[in-house]
């Protein structure tokens, strides 16, 4: 199997974090020294920070909040 169709299965299973971070690591000379499992935990997290950033942008859109602010903003 290549690395592209791969990278299609993750998103046919809607993970594309996975797929993205994956293409990242092919690109990547610097991946070629770490382990499988290292590597595989990274997929994960890169798969996680995806979702938990998307459920966040939802979130804020759900919120429909007139005025974009972050914490550091508020005085």
């Amino acid at each position: 199997m290549s690395s592209q169709q791969t990278i299609e299965q993750f998103k046919s299973l809607r993970l594309t974090g996975m797929a993205e971070a994956f293409a990242h690591q092919l690109g990547n000379p610097a991946f070629i020294d770490i382990g499988f499992e290292q590597r595989v935990q990274m997929l994960v997290e890169a798969e996680w920070a995806k979702r938990d950033t998307q459920r966040y942008e939802r979130l804020i859109k759900a919120g429909k909040l007139r005025v974009q602010a972050v914490p550091e903003d508020i005085v």
